[in-house]
This record gives C-alpha cells, sequence and structure tokens, in this order.
C-alpha cells in the first residue's frame, strides 16, 4: 500500500499510541516494516528522524538501547490525525502491537538473538536472555555484513547458555 508522507508520520505516531510504553527500533521494524509491511525501512527511519526534529517523539536509552515513545505534542497530533491512518493499516498495526504484548506478558524470560542493523549494508549480532523480566545480559557486536551478522546470530540462538557462561566466566573469573 502506498502511503504518501503525512500518512507515514501519522501511522508512526499511531504505532507509538497503540505499544503505549516506549519500543525499540527492532520492535518498531518488525511492526511497521518485517510482520505487516506497511512501511519501507528507510522510509520508516527518515520519518522517525524527521519525527524526533519536530518534537513529536523522544529517544529515550535503555539497557544500551534506543527506545522511543510519543512526546505530549506527538499524543495530541496522533489523536487529530489517527483517521487519516488507513482503518486497515490501523487494524493491522492493533493485531501486530496485540501479539507483540502477549508474547512479552506470556513468556517472561526469553532469550532474543537478532539482526540490528547500525548504516546501510552494515549490522551488529545481538544476543539478549531475560529471566523473568530481569534482563540477564544484553551482547551486541558489530559484525559487518548481513550474511556474516545472520551467522552469528544462528549461532547464539543454537547457543544462548554457553555464549552467556562463557561471558560471566571472563568477566567475573578472567577465564
Amino acid at each position: 500500500m502506498f502511503l504518501e508522507k503525512e500518512e507515514m508520520k501519522f501511522t508512526i505516531l499511531y504505532t507509538l499510541a497503540m505499544y503505549s510504553t516506549p519500543i525499540s527500533m527492532e520492535d518498531l521494524a518488525a511492526i511497521l516494516v518485517w510482520e505487516k509491511g506497511i512501511l519501507e525501512y528507510f522510509d520508516l527511519q527518515i520519518m522517525l528522524a524527521e519525527l524526533i526534529e519536530d518534537n513529536f517523539i523522544e529517544q529515550k536509552f535503555h539497557i544500551s538501547e534506543t527506545m522511543y515513545s510519543l512526546t505530549n505534542a506527538g499524543a495530541e497530533t496522533n489523536d487529530l490525525f489517527k483517521d487519516r491512518v488507513p482503518k486497515s493499516i490501523r487494524d493491522r498495526i492493533d493485531d501486530a502491537v496485540g501479539s507483540m504484548k502477549y508474547e512479552t506478558l506470556v513468556s517472561p524470560s526469553s532469550t532474543v538473538c537478532e539482526i540490528v542493523p547500525i548504516n546501510e549494508n552494515q549490522y551488529m549480532a545481538r544476543l539478549n536472555i531475560i529471566d523473568n523480566k530481569t534482563p540477564l545480559i544484553d551482547f551486541s557486536i558489530y559484525i559487518g555484513e548481513r550474511n556474516e551478522a545472520e551467522r552469528i546470530v544462528e549461532k547464539f540462538k543454537a547457543n544462548p547458555e554457553k555464549v552467556y557462561q562463557k561471558i560471566v566466566d571472563i568477566v567475573f573469573n578472567g577465564n
């Protein structure tokens, strides 16, 4: 579906309002780009930067990750213009946000292994281990090329406990 520039911005504001808590770029992209195909990744980044510059969205840093949330101006703008986002898109966003929040509530302990885009054609591999809603480790390593980042993420997925144990051993025991 083709959206005009303003509709893209309203779509991002609507998503942040529906998510209601600060959200990472990864989760925002999962909702709008990868899962529902509403926006292109680079359009998302451009519109997000403009919304931040215009003070509709604010950046917060939490556990070495940038999180995004609405400012008061962003919330007011969403209230006024959310109907500019087509209903079919609002429904898809509602579904994606609901599924994402349900998974978080159902699984308070999880391992997240993912590829994090840094710049065009530059990537990091990330391992995040959460136990009972408490982050145990958030480990990211710059890899460079996407195929190499995919390879490292697969290793993280296959052995998260080993990676965690090795890091803990090095940090606390020097081994």
